[in-house]
């Protein structure tokens, strides 16, 4: 089912900061929110022996924008996007070492709701094997797409198109075009479009369109510095900056835009609700002193995935 519909974008997720996650991605699923999480806990319960928990969905409904249940997923990766496919019911989510794990949302959903125990979820249970990697991963890390130090940082949706973008200190945004099986078991996914030229420290990406142009929407975020949406036009891997409206939040993460031009974003370790704003608010120009903190952010994270891939190797 396509959301076509003006949904009310204001719910209530600190359950999740309750529970010990670090919000990460958003989406609109159909007729729910989905939001992506990680554990962490503090310095002092690790000393003490305890262990971060596997990464999780929590799943709101869109009508009484309440939390109805999550999916303990089966890895401990940041899950920094999710994405959905309307078309095929398909949800995908970043993984490790630059992965998206595509998932049959009904499945899922049917699991969560006759599952009462927290039991691992995992890929391999109902994934949709890809040509790039198995188990339902699709692995962006590879030499023609970004680079082999990138991460599957973000992803959106749109038009048979999965959108991935890097949070780094020159963002990177590739186009993967997606072709599904006759029985909709198998997802192909081949880059069509790379864009390096993307602000630093993305956070999360939409894509919408009005009057045949498509636009490209970003979050950025990193520490305690405020947030800020970005647009831009978007024509054959090009970008074209329209404006930005800074946000006197810190860390801002997924971000949302339907058809109406409506923009919702959730937080990490700040705000509990959802922001909500529109397209048409997007009109200020680069702030250069906040631009230097996002590309200073960016530059750390880089490192941090580096060091990463360099232990994994190890």
């Amino acid at each position: 089912m396509k959301l076509e519909k003006l949904v009310n974008y204001s719910f209530d997720y600190s359950q999740i900061e309750k529970d010990h996650y670090v919000v990460q991605g958003y989406t609109v699923a159909s007729d729910n929110f989905v939001v992506s999480a990680y554990s962490k806990l503090s310095s002092l319960k690790r000393k003490l022996g305890f262990k971060e928990q596997n990464s999780r969905l929590y799943i709101f409904d869109c009508s009484r924008r309440k939390l109805i249940g999550n999916i303990t997923l089966n890895h401990r990766a940041h899950v920094g996007g999710v994405a959905y496919d309307c078309y095929h019911d398909v949800l995908y989510v970043t993984g490790a070492r630059g992965r998206v794990y595509a998932y049959s949302y009904e499945l899922l959903k049917k699991w969560m709701l006759e599952n009462k125990k927290r039991v691992f979820f995992s890929s391999k249970t109902f994934d949709y094997t890809s040509i790039i990697n198995d188990n339902g991963a699709i692995n962006i890390r590879n030499k023609d797409a970004l680079n082999t130090v990138a991460s599957a940082a973000s992803i959106c949706y749109f038009d048979n198109t999965l959108y991935v973008a890097t949070c780094s200190e020159v963002g990177c945004l590739v186009a993967y075009s997606l072709e599904y099986s006759s029985d909709n078991r198998e997802v192909f996914a081949t880059p069509v479009v790379i864009s390096k030229n993307l602000p630093a420290a993305i956070q999360g990406i939409a894509i919408y369109e009005d009057k045949n142009i498509r636009y490209l929407v970003i979050s950025q975020s990193y520490g305690k510095s405020f947030s800020a949406i970005k647009k831009f036009e978007l024509m054959n891997g090009l970008l074209h900056f329209i404006g930005q409206e800074v946000v006197n939040t810190p860390g801002m993460e997924g971000i949302y835009v339907d058809s109406f031009g409506n923009i919702s974003a959730v937080f990490e370790n700040s705000l509990t609700t959802s922001y909500i704003t529109h397209v048409d608010r997007l009109v200020e120009d680069i702030d250069l002193s906040l631009e230097d903190k996002f590309i200073v952010g960016g530059r750390k994270n880089q490192r941090i995935v580096e060091n990463n891939n360099k232990n994994r190797k190890k």
